[in-house]
């Protein structure tokens, strides 16, 4: 009976395909030949999203509909610490690794998305960051450049908070990735008032730099309308109480909430 190491390459490369994103992480720690029959398969990721605030980060893997890799590195009162968990948010089905002291959190989770998603065989459609300007300024940006040594991430979507363009492309860290892939760099952001909501305004602004184009996506809420043109309407449901308000002609858009 022919045993994995006699199949052909083609064919465990077909295997490979098969595999979920840690059962492939899993097989190429195993030796070096399944390392680069791994690493020379193709694979596409949907979304990547990475975080840092206040001295903890977060890397979640996202590989299809309600499959997804989430690990939170931090400190606890035993030093430095891992949660881990697969397509579950349940704190009962995480995985807790405790690091040695001398393990920096953010640096761990730095190599760790480095080794994760560092190869020329993975392609990342959407990465988010979730870091302010100012901490990929000062260490987060220097970090990932150390680590990464040279390698780079394929990215072909960035997704950042709301902050100024100029921030974005000043202090990210731009030779970390192909920027010759990378298709545009996008940006959200949500106003919300602390009363009440009220739908004002939707609009989509886009400027093209260096030849990638930069879209912002904004979502303005407000809470009075004071013109007679304008009608309101209070819909309720499981995820609160939202208030909103169109011109009169178009009313009939507010039958459904009743």
């Amino acid at each position: 009976m022919t045993c994995w190491n006699y199949l052909p390459t083609e064919i465990k490369q077909h295997v490979v395909k098969k595999l979920d994103f840690m059962s492939r992480v899993s097989l190429g720690s195993t030796c070096r030949l399944n390392y680069h029959i791994v690493y020379s398969t193709k694979l596409e990721l949907p979304r990547v999203r990475f975080g840092y605030k206040d001295g903890r980060c977060l890397i979640v893997i996202y590989t299809g509909i309600e499959k997804f890799l989430r690990l939170e590195f931090g400190n606890c009162e035993h030093g430095a610490v891992v949660v881990k968990s697969e397509n579950t948010c349940d704190p009962k089905e995480t995985i807790i690794k405790m690091l040695p002291s001398s393990v920096n959190p953010i640096v761990y989770s730095i190599e760790t998305l480095t080794s994760l998603l560092a190869h020329k065989s993975i392609l990342v459609k959407a990465m988010e960051w979730e870091v302010s300007p100012e901490d990929f300024e000062e260490f987060i940006g220097d970090l990932i450049l150390i680590i990464l040594n040279g390698r780079k991430f394929r990215i072909a979507e960035i997704a950042m908070r709301q902050q100024t363009w100029k921030q974005i492309l000043h202090k990210f860290p731009f030779d970390m990735l192909h920027f010759d892939e990378l298709e545009n760099i996008r940006q959200m952001a949500l106003t919300i008032h602390p009363q009440r909501l009220t739908l004002f305004m939707v609009y989509q602004y886009e400027q093209c730099i260096n030849g990638k184009w930069l879209c912002s996506i904004y979502r303005t809420l407000e809470t009075k309308v004071n013109d007679d043109n304008f009608v309101s309407c209070c819909h309720k449901s499981e995820c609160g109480a939202f208030v909103y308000t169109v011109e009169k002609q178009f009313e009939y858009h507010l039958d459904y909430l009743k």
